[in-house]
């Protein structure tokens, strides 16, 4: 026999120990939007760290240039 019960999160069905939200309530579906950006947001900011690659790419272009200054090339 199912069984519902109710609480912040909104209604769940009850089906022996499975629970399954059947109808969530507005705090629950903001929280969960608010998850989402904060995830979006977070993996943003990862991919702006960058890789070792790309940092000693950049040392190797900043000796180049200071050399090419150096000798009077640029």
């Amino acid at each position: 026999m199912s069984e519902y019960i109710v609480d912040e999160q909104g209604k769940w069905l009850i089906q022996g120990s499975a629970r399954l939200l059947v109808e969530p309530s507005e705090v629950y579906l903001q929280q969960r939007v608010l998850e989402e950006q904060q995830r979006l947001e977070q993996e943003l900011l990862d991919n702006l760290i960058p890789s070792k690659d790309e940092m000693l790419m950049a040392e190797v272009e900043i000796q180049t240039i200071t050399i090419l200054q150096e000798v009077g090339l640029i």
